[in-house]
């Protein structure tokens, strides 16, 4: 039964390869229980989604993600990103792989982003992506990602970020998604933030998302959020320990298929004295 099933999976993975990179994906425990929010951060949760967001950071950061959909074990993913602040601008290098033996995907990322204006912040990646077929072969495609944030106000941001626009070929079929995105995010205090965000696949529906962090005590975080496309909610919750180290959990949920779980680890975010 298992291997009839991991064979299904596999054709679907493959007949449906736009929906497995980056965007299309939760990165991050955060991403994850805020509806796929993922632009409108300034700190090393964005760093999939929007270059830019690495910029804000003054010290060291780090995430470290993953989950299992649906109770499946051969739809795994793991991601884990390193964050490193300079005097000239803010380096990030990432890694994403999902996937089991049979068919996997994996994608390194180098991020660099800096400050240009006393409320402008850009940034770029480079990406390079490896897809893995076993008795298929292999195949490396390289992308390419850009993103910008401004700090309207105080309490308000807003967010751009664009991804292979140009549509890299993985095979005479099929090639990497490319994606348009704006976000923002209101902030009107420090113990709760709002995210809005309308991503835009090319070949493909408009996905609205949206998500609410909250921080009733300094040690705890509860987050809430949904997306439209697929129409999905999703909530997780963190514990803040040792000062700048969160342990987080989330869930995500879909009417047919079910649970979607993941358990996740974030360093530098917040920091208590």
């Amino acid at each position: 039964m298992k291997k009839i099933i991991s064979f299904f999976i596999l054709i679907i993975a493959v007949s449906k390869l736009h929906a497995q990179y980056l965007q299309g994906y939760p990165l991050s425990s955060s991403n994850h229980s805020m509806g796929l929010c993922a632009i409108s951060f300034d700190d090393v949760r964005g760093v999939f989604a929007n270059p830019s967001s690495i910029v804000s950071p003054k010290q060291i950061q780090s995430c470290l993600f993953l989950d299992q959909r649906f109770n499946i074990s051969e739809l795994k993913s793991i991601s884990a990103t390193i964050l490193v602040p300079t005097l000239s601008g803010n380096f990030a290098f990432s890694f994403n792989r999902f996937g089991f033996e049979l068919y996997n995907e994996n994608m390194f990322q180098l991020t660099y982003g800096r400050k240009i204006l006393n409320n402008l912040n850009i940034g770029g990646a480079i990406q390079y992506h490896s897809l893995n077929i076993q008795e298929y072969g292999n195949k490396s495609i390289v992308g390419f990602q850009l993103g910008v944030n401004s700090n309207i106000s105080k309490t308000f941001s807003f967010y751009c970020a664009i991804q292979n626009p140009h549509r890299p070929e993985i095979n005479i079929v099929d090639k990497l998604p490319g994606y348009f995105s704006v976000g923002f995010q209101y902030k009107p205090t420090d113990l709760v933030s709002f995210h809005g965000e309308l991503n835009k696949e090319l070949d493909f529906k408009e996905d609205f998302r949206f998500g609410i962090e909250y921080h009733p005590l300094q040690s705890i975080f509860l987050r809430l959020g949904g997306h439209t496309y697929p129409a999905q909610v999703g909530f997780g919750f963190g514990f803040l320990l040792f000062k700048s180290l969160i342990i987080e959990a989330s869930s995500q949920y879909h009417s047919i298929l079910g649970f979607n779980n993941g358990i996740g680890l974030s360093y530098g975010i917040i920091s208590t004295k």
